[in-house]
């Protein structure tokens, strides 16, 4: 069902994946991950009407290895506003995160709200809503992969095998077995420039390194509250974070928000319950425009 294209923008040309003819919906992947995890969810997606369109993240593909490395949430907050700016110019258009996309979707409801007619987070809280939630031990034992990818050489040396990325799916969805794009993930991280860059995102998380020096000043809006009411989704079997950190997303979004935590799903939620997680995100994305912060 997928169109391979290229988006050319005013910071990188972008591989994505695009399907359907209607009005755009971009769709943005995370780790350890490949645009072909929307398959599912665009099926749904485009047969209500939506063009899905779903690049891969900086340094996931082999024609975007920017010389300038950078991979912090400023760097992808650009990267993403200039898609936007390119699949619809002249008005704002809904975009859907998962994991890393999720993030990307609060930074860009931060600092760039205008952009948005909608936006959906999967599987990620808002950092206001995990704060010094990862200092507790169970967390700390589930987020073991992030503490280890700050350790330059042992990290792209656990990766080289693949074992660790089919060992991080399991866990993080035990109920769904290998995903239907093993394939495509695999080939991602059988090339360690993209493990690499895919690295550099935890370490761009947890120090100044990666960082753009330009982008302070966007890191700092980044860093403020949601300007627009997100819906964000979850699940009970999600093996990255304890759940309840997503359901305190409802205690720092804006009001008109909706967050909900769905029963005996992982954290690859769109793959394990396709049908349900694109009624709900159609809805939002159908609605959100009547729905305004108070």
């Amino acid at each position: 069902m997928w169109e391979p294209v290229s988006i050319a923008t005013n910071r990188l040309d972008v591989a994505a994946l695009a399907a359907g003819d209607g009005p755009p919906l971009l769709a943005l992947h995370g780790f350890p991950d490949h645009p072909a995890t929307f398959t599912p969810l665009a099926e749904h997606l485009v047969g209500s009407g939506w063009r899905v369109v779903a690049p891969f993240l900086r340094g996931y593909h082999p024609d975007t290895m920017p010389d300038e490395a950078y991979y912090d949430i400023g760097t992808l907050t650009a990267d993403a506003v200039a898609l936007c700016d390119v699949l619809s110019p002249n008005a704002p258009l809904p975009v859907v995160g998962h994991d890393w996309g999720g993030f990307v979707v609060y930074a860009l409801a931060s600092a760039f709200p205008q952009r948005l007619s909608a936006g959906v987070a999967l599987a990620v809280p808002p950092a206001a809503a995990a704060a010094g939630a990862f200092l507790a031990p169970e967390q700390l034992k589930r987020s073991f992969y992030i503490w280890l990818f700050q350790q330059p050489g042992y990290a792209e040396a656990a990766m080289a095998d693949g074992a660790l990325v089919d060992f991080l799916w399991r866990t993080w969805s035990p109920e769904l077995g290998a995903p239907p794009h093993h394939r495509e993930v695999h080939e991602i991280f059988s090339d360690p420039r993209r493990t690499v860059a895919a690295i550099g995102y935890y370490r761009a998380m947890l120090s100044g390194e990666h960082h753009d020096p330009r982008l302070g000043d966007l890191r700092e809006r980044i860093a403020g509250p949601a300007q627009l009411p997100l819906l964000v989704l979850g699940g009970t079997d999600d093996g990255t974070l304890d759940p309840a950190m997503i359901e305190r997303a409802r205690d720092v979004l804006p009001a008109g928000s909706q967050v909900d935590v769905l029963d005996g799903v992982g954290h690859f939620l769109h793959l394990e319950r396709p049908a349900d997680v694109a009624a709900r995100i159609v809805d939002w994305v159908t609605n959100a425009p009547t729905r305004s912060a108070t």
